[in-house]
């Protein structure tokens, strides 16, 4: 563009005697009265770019002054850095709400998975004796059941065979626990007094989640339990996202803030920096602060009951949010566009035309 202008200029000073006035039409710059320049294409010498840039301020192949030249540039680099502002805008909001789905995600998947485990754990057959089998039968000692083996507790817990009204672990050898999802998911692969537990280290660290998610790799007192740091940082998500980084009472919490910190997508977007009580949690208002969309976009600056809030007007003030659209001023805890005044300031008002507050956001 510098060029561009700089073309101009020299035009200008040779061709100081053309007819043709401020916006009239023109074909080249010799067509033009003293101080004025023909805009277009062939005059562009080079600077077709540029000269695109420009099409949107200026009239092509008519007469204008040089004043009027640079406020188009003004103007089109304003645009340009506008347009490159909201498209880092739309990638932040994109990769925030893609972080937010696959969190939000996993932990319905872990919630469903827990719940389906203590349904089936809390739920028992009661059957009796030789039931689902032809008069007169017999079965030999700890052999399964059929209603025992076509129940959930079966396949889940290892407890297919029935003794007293209840189907239990009680197998001539262990192999109906080491089939059974309580062996590959938590260490319990030795039949034990009608059920299902861990006796050795390596069945436990075999344990899918129980060691590689949760760093419970020890075998003590019939489970799998988490007895070293060790352990808990191997793991795949608890201490790398939750910052539960530390063994105590056979679990795998959050003791400092510094693995709090540490987690990046828990700490940095969701503001859960500080260590309280075995999780990470949001304590202070540097957590908040330090994030990377809560404080700087949202206004959210400031903790209160774990969360963080909009609290002072200085804060919505220097938000992206005011700048953009208009949301300046402080209101339950959020920033809100209040005023016309807040909207009008945007660039909202100046790009869309969105100018009129409803008390929530800029409206046009």
């Amino acid at each position: 563009m510098t060029r561009f202008v700089s073309v101009v200029i020299a035009v200008l000073m040779v061709f100081a005697g053309c007819k043709a006035g401020q916006g009239e039409r023109c074909a080249k710059s010799e067509d033009c009265a003293s101080g004025l320049v023909c805009f277009s294409a062939t005059e562009a010498q080079g600077n077709s770019i540029q000269s695109e840039s420009l099409k949107p301020y200026l009239q092509e192949d008519s007469c204008v002054s040089l004043e009027n030249l640079r406020a188009a540039e003004e103007k089109a680099r304003a645009a340009r850095a506008a347009a490159e502002e909201k498209a880092r805008a739309a990638r932040a909001a994109a990769e925030e709400k893609a972080r937010a789905a696959r969190a939000a995600a996993e932990e319905k998947a872990r919630a469903a998975r827990a719940a389906a485990e203590e349904k089936a754990e809390s739920a028992r057959v009661a059957v009796n004796d030789g039931v689902g089998e032809a008069p007169g039968a017999t079965r030999a000692k700890g052999q399964a059941s059929p209603a025992c083996r076509s129940s959930s507790d079966c396949p889940l817990y290892g407890r297919c065979v029935a003794k007293d009204g209840e189907c239990i672990a009680a197998g001539e050898s262990d192999a109906e626990c080491r089939a059974s999802k309580a062996c590959s998911a938590s260490g319990r692969c030795t039949s034990r007094g009608g059920e299902c537990i861990a006796t050795s280290d390596k069945d436990c660290r075999a344990s899918r989640p129980e060691c590689s998610r949760h760093g419970k790799c020890t075998a003590r007192d019939g489970r799998c339990v988490a007895t070293s740091d060790a352990d808990c940082r191997a793991t795949g998500s608890e201490c790398s996202l939750s910052g539960k980084c530390t063994a105590k009472d056979g679990e795998c919490v959050a003791a400092s803030d510094a693995d709090c910190r540490a987690t990046g997508y828990g700490c940095s977007y969701r503001a859960r920096c500080s260590a309280k009580d075995g999780e990470c949690r949001i304590v202070k208002d540097a957590d908040c602060r330090g994030t990377a969309t809560l404080c700087p976009k949202y206004g959210k600056c400031t903790a209160k009951d774990e969360k963080c809030i909009a609290a002072n007007a200085a804060d919505c003030r220097a938000s992206i949010n005011c700048s953009e659209s208009g949301r300046c001023t402080v209101r339950d805890g959020k920033c809100v566009a209040a005023t016309d005044a807040d909207c009008r300031a945007s660039k909202y008002c100046s790009s869309n035309g969105r100018c009129t507050a409803d008390g929530e956001k800029c409206i046009n």
